[in-house]
This record gives C-alpha cells, structure tokens and sequence, in this order.
C-alpha cells in the first residue's frame, strides 16, 4: 500500500478499519485528490507518516502538496498514536515548540475528528478548520488545536 501515489493517484475517500497489528499505515499525504480518510483501530501504529517532516517539506518544494485536497479526517481507537511525525513528536518532547512553525499545514481540512487517541501529543496545524470532535485524547493536543484553531464558526466538541 505505500505506493498509492502511483497505482492509485485519483482516491477520493479511504476508510480503513481494525487493523490490528498493522504498526505503520501507507503515506497518503501525497494523494492530490483525497478528500477524505478514516482511519479506525490501529492499535499498534504510533505515528501517521515516518519520515522528516522538515526534509518532506523540502522535497515537496511547496506545501500545498501536503494533502491539497483533505477536507475530512477521522482517526479513532488508534491507542498509542502519539502524532504525525516521529521526529515532530520528539520536538514536541523537549519542549522545543519554536521548531513546529514551518511545518506542513492540512490547509483545506475543515472537519477533524479524533477519538480515543489518548497518546497523541500533536498533529499538523489547521487553519480552515470548521467542526472539531476531541474524545478522549492527551489534554495536551486539546490545548494545542484549541490554540491553533480559526476563531470563525469552529464547533469544538470535547471529552
């Protein structure tokens, strides 16, 4: 599954469920006309994508290449999720927050929902978002998605 750039180029909705012991899921941020991606029940997954998000960047040479299309996402019973990036969740760590600023954006996502992912400590910023469900998660991505939120008709539902 992780060429899906190449055999698959034009998904518009993924929806995968309970994959138990699957501990990474396919780079689906390069799927220019994805609109929409559920991921449920991945227990052992602990970051969404492995690489460097910083060199991702990089390579990308404009960041509207990370999900240009992505107005949905849904990540729920993902226990040990911790966050998109591996090295991101590393900053995020040792407290050195600064380093977060030029990191790609999920630019046109307007709904997120996140559900008993009690381990995620971040996640790409939102700048569009419209409609936001927390349930269950680390009180820390609470704060930081109610900081980086637009203030224009966000409907924030926590648990």
């Amino acid at each position: 599954m992780d060429n899906l750039c190449t055999s698959l180029p034009y998904l518009v909705d993924i929806d995968l469920s309970w994959f138990h012991r699957c501990q990474q899921v396919p780079t689906f941020c390069h799927l220019r006309f994805l609109k929409r991606l559920q991921l449920k029940g991945f227990p052992e997954v602990e970051y969404m994508e492995s690489g460097d998000p910083l060199r991702e960047v990089c390579s990308l040479r404009e960041e509207a290449l990370f999900f240009p299309s992505l107005q949905e996402l849904t990540l729920v019973d993902m226990n040990n999720l911790k966050g998109w990036w591996k090295v991101m969740g590393e900053v995020v760590s040792n407290g050195q927050k600064d380093e977060l600023v030029q990191l790609p954006k999920l630019q046109h996502l307007s709904k997120l929902e996140i559900k008993y992912c009690p381990k995620m400590m971040s996640m790409p910023l939102c700048p569009n978002l419209e409609e936001l469900t927390l349930v269950g998660v680390n009180e820390t991505l609470s704060v930081l998605k109610m900081a980086t939120r637009s203030t224009a008709g966000v409907v924030a539902t926590t648990s």
